[in-house]
């Protein structure tokens, strides 16, 4: 099972790095605003459409007076939204251009909703003052017709099959498309998707006529959300639905068999002559697998193994690095996958990354200062770190507001472990599930899951983690040669 998550960490490092070279240009964002000063504030973007998990792009901080100004890369145009506490603030951005930004007015969400996993920040478009492609209040003006129409027929154009409906709404998204005089690429595509979203609408049960007219002879458009809305919807638990049909009889015969791989989902499709284009194929099976594995089709070892092979088999890398997101999503902090790594501020005014912290175990608490039960266990966190320091680091990831507090309050408690403050990486909060506070983590000395999550110092700690740290000790002597000794193959 080890071998099988480290072979996946891997693959990770060698899509990222992929990835990253295949990045147009920058984005530069600016302004000035007066509320947030002395804030950091995320940039987030969609690792893909699929999953919607959120990856962070950067940290953006605000100085003393309130300007910011900061850029990162981008690959031609991507939709990305920031963290701004009580709302969350969305703008597409197109690679080589600078956007001066509007912020709205600051305001703090409250301390009881911030871990509230109910709670939904407000949808804000950000204001831009100098958008001169128009593309942002292009794309506005459209959803305005396109929420208010669209939503409120989908169910009778399902029901009914009442193609002259879509035909009508068709004709008036072209109307409204027209009248905002936008010319950008990424809009008529945009609006494309949009109007293949309304025409699949009543013709779900012809799913296959409407992949071969509307998907079979295009480019997988990657970054444009209406496609994905759209394919989602025509490709809808896509794997369980086709193996029904008179096409799908070859993708039936070879879902029987065991071992399975997704090349041979990919070379079964192939029996279909609308699925030739490799990476729009690749797309509806990566979504019939993630729908699969959610609605119980495929069992979590066989979409591990789809998913898997997808990161090796898959003609295209965007179809690899989305085989990696689902993967990463359904295994998240299960145990012996890698720990999400973060790079925070310490109470000792330096930055510390988990991965530096490699070869001892961690213990992982999140965190706050003003928390009644995050203060009745820190004193025995100290202790914990003094009967452990051999063996491992006690970390704390502090989740208050203000960071300069930390540094005081560890110098003033004789905090012994090490405390950090997750105001310049705030994602880590997202990345760990945190929705109670104090949470607790053991990683062990790879850097991977142990314990998710791990008991707190009063709940039968000390027999838990000697019994994970006897058991990886024991793993540790099997998988290395007796020459290589670690700090593990010592009799304690």
């Amino acid at each position: 099972m080890k071998r099988y998550f480290f072979k996946i960490y891997l693959i990770a490092v060698a899509l990222i790095a992929s990835a990253s070279a295949i990045s147009a240009g920058n984005v530069r964002l600016h302004g000035v605003a007066p509320d947030y000063a002395g804030y950091h504030i995320e940039i987030y973007r969609y690792a893909d459409y699929i999953t919607h998990i959120r990856e962070l792009v950067g940290v953006m901080m605000v100085d003393s007076v309130g300007s910011f100004d900061y850029s990162f890369e981008a690959d031609s145009v991507e939709y990305i939204f920031l963290d701004l506490s009580s709302y969350h603030a969305h703008l597409f951005v197109e690679a080589g251009i600078n956007y001066e930004v509007i912020l709205p007015p600051f305001r703090l969400r409250p301390d009881a909703d911030r871990f509230n996993p109910f709670y939904k920040p407000e949808d804000i478009e950000l204001g831009i003052s100098n958008d001169k492609s128009q593309l942002n209040e292009a794309i506005r003006n459209y959803d305005l017709f396109f929420n208010a129409h669209y939503h409120s027929n989908a169910v009778d154009m399902v029901r009914s099959r009442n193609t002259r409906k879509a035909d009508e709404l068709i004709a008036q998204s072209d109307s409204v498309a027209r009248l905002q005089k936008c010319n950008h690429p990424y809009f008529k595509e945009y609006v494309k998707y949009r109007e293949v979203q309304i025409y699949a609408t009543p013709r779900l049960r012809s799913a296959s006529a409407v992949i071969q007219q509307k998907f079979a002879h295009e480019a997988v458009a990657y970054s444009v959300p209406s496609y994905w809305d759209a394919l989602g919807l025509i490709g809808q638990s896509f794997i369980s639905s086709h193996v029904r049909t008179k096409q799908g009889a070859t993708l039936k015969k070879v879902l029987g068999n065991r071992p399975l791989s997704f090349a041979d989902i990919s070379n079964a499709l192939l029996a279909d002559t609308i699925f030739a284009n490799n990476e729009m194929r690749e797309a509806f099976i990566l979504k019939g697998i993630y729908d699969g594995y959610y609605t119980g089709y495929f069992s979590s070892g066989l979409s591990d193994t789809l998913l898997t092979t997808a990161t090796e088999q898959a003609v295209g890398q965007h179809s690899k690095k989305i085989a990696l997101d689902i993967l990463q999503k359904k295994n998240r902090l299960k145990p012996g996958t890698m720990a999400p790594d973060f790079t925070l501020l310490g109470a000792d005014g330096k930055e510390h990354s988990l991965s530096e912290l490699r070869g001892k175990f961690v213990y992982l608490a999140f965190m706050h200062t003003q928390n009644y039960s995050c203060l009745k266990e820190m004193p025995a966190l100290s202790g914990i770190q003094r009967h452990y320091k051999r063996d491992m680091y006690v970390v704390g990831i502090m989740t208050d507001e203000e960071s300069n507090q930390i540094g005081s309050y560890s110098n003033n408690k004789k905090i012994e472990w090490l405390m950090l403050s997750y105001n310049i990486m705030q994602n880590v909060v997202l990345d760990y599930g945190v929705e109670t506070m104090p949470s607790y983590f053991l990683i062990d000395p790879e850097g991977r899951i142990s314990l998710s999550p791990a008991p707190s110092p009063s709940e039968n700690f000390e027999q838990t983690i000697n019994s994970v740290m006897k058991r990886y000790k024991s793993e540790s002597l099997r998988r290395r040669p007796e020459k290589e000794k670690t700090i593990y193959d010592i009799v304690r």
